[in-house]
């Protein structure tokens, strides 16, 4: 099943992965196929200091989650 994702989501996944949402979109990719637009990654790369700030994870984890979610 194909679930169309918005970038409110996303940055919620991101700042709380541990959430029911985070853990929806890193661990469901069996059963859902999520999809945005380009825009998402524009977006992630323009609010990446506040992201960062306020999801206060180190540098490289953060990275890794963002790789993560730009994949699934």
């Amino acid at each position: 099943m194909i679930v169309i994702v918005d970038t409110n989501i996303v940055f919620s996944a991101i700042l709380k992965t541990d959430s029911v949402i985070g853990d929806l979109i890193l661990n469901s990719n069996q059963i859902f196929q999520f999809q945005s637009c380009y825009y998402l990654i524009e977006e992630i790369e323009n609010h990446w200091d506040k992201l960062k700030k306020l999801s206060k994870l180190r540098e490289k984890i953060y990275r890794n989650h963002k790789e993560l979610y730009i994949k699934t």
